[in-house]
């Protein structure tokens, strides 16, 4: 019989009743069991163990200021949730995001990746979340659309970034063409309330509980999924009842994670499978992105 006393120290994931808080739930567990078969979880969290310890001599000024951001933003990160108002919420998100910053340096870490590292911690221990969270880097390229390109032109803005919400403009325009107008009459720039969305995977937006499935489908269809949760979304909003600033002020409140907006993204994650897109499209146009021009370009 499980004890009251186990359920009401839980401040994570009700995912399994009766969890401890940093116990991991079996479907988070499972994630990086899938992803590193031949590893063991004990070789995994020592992994994440001596990275957390290891010292920084190299880019030691980049790395301290990297340590001040991350200080910042650990009381930003869903002010709501009990389990991050702790002192072992904070320290467990601190401890993960630091680990992301010596795992790639010359990236270090970006604002955005705090709720994403929030929304896995969620679920469990700080190195389960670690290669969770190292598992989508990878497998979608994440370091593409958070590392500033090095070549001038580009002003250091972020080509990866641009060409995926490019990508959501063409998109939009071949699915929802009313829509697409819209924001065109309006002079609605895509990337001014997009760009949240990508830094953080959704993890800001979505209510926490909710994010695990929208992560392993993420996983299971990378960008695909993600275009079409964007597009889903989109197609739910009242968009053409304002016009002007108006419009502006009604797409960006969408990043302030009030509860009516989560409820809009949890009904865009029901009708994400609705949306119909080309994926062999989808792939020859990323494929063919200029990051020099940041524009597609048929080869």
């Amino acid at each position: 019989m499980i004890s009251q006393n186990i359920v009401k120290t839980r401040t994570q994931c009700n995912c399994q009743i009766g969890y401890r808080q940093f116990e991991n739930c079996q479907q988070f567990i499972n994630l990086i069991k899938m992803r590193y078969k031949n590893a063991k979880l004990g070789d995994l969290k020592k992994d994440y163990e001596n990275l957390l310890q290891a010292q920084i001599y190299d880019q030691y000024q980049s790395y301290q200021k990297t340590l001040k951001q991350i200080d910042k933003d650990l009381k930003r990160t869903f002010v709501g949730e009990e389990f991050f108002l702790s002192q072992e919420g904070q320290n467990a998100l601190k401890n993960v995001l630091i680990c992301i910053a010596k795992y790639d340096m010359k990236l270090g870490y970006v604002q955005g990746m705090n709720f994403l590292v929030a929304a896995l911690l969620y679920h469990g221990e700080e190195y389960v979340a670690f290669w969770n969270f190292v598992s989508l880097y990878e497998t979608l390229q994440l370091r593409d659309i958070f590392l500033e390109s090095m070549i001038i032109q580009i002003n250091q803005d972020l080509p990866g970034l641009s060409k995926h919400i490019q990508m959501i403009e063409l998109l939009c325009m071949t699915n929802f063409k009313p829509l697409q107008d819209h924001f065109v009459k309006n002079e609605i720039n895509f990337q001014s309330f997009c760009t949240p969305w990508f830094l953080s995977m959704l993890a800001m937006v979505f209510p926490i509980q909710d994010y695990l499935d929208v992560f392993k489908n993420l996983l299971k269809a990378g960008w695909l999924y993600f275009y079409k949760l964007i597009l889903s979304y989109l197609k739910n909003l009242d968009v053409f009842k304002f016009d002007g600033p108006e419009l502006t002020l009604y797409i960006t409140n969408a990043n302030r994670m009030q509860d009516k907006d989560k409820e809009k993204w949890k009904k865009a994650q029901q009708d994400a499978d609705n949306i119909i897109i080309d994926a062999a499209f989808v792939n020859d146009m990323l494929d063919n992105f200029d990051e020099r021009t940041q524009t597609f370009v048929k080869k």
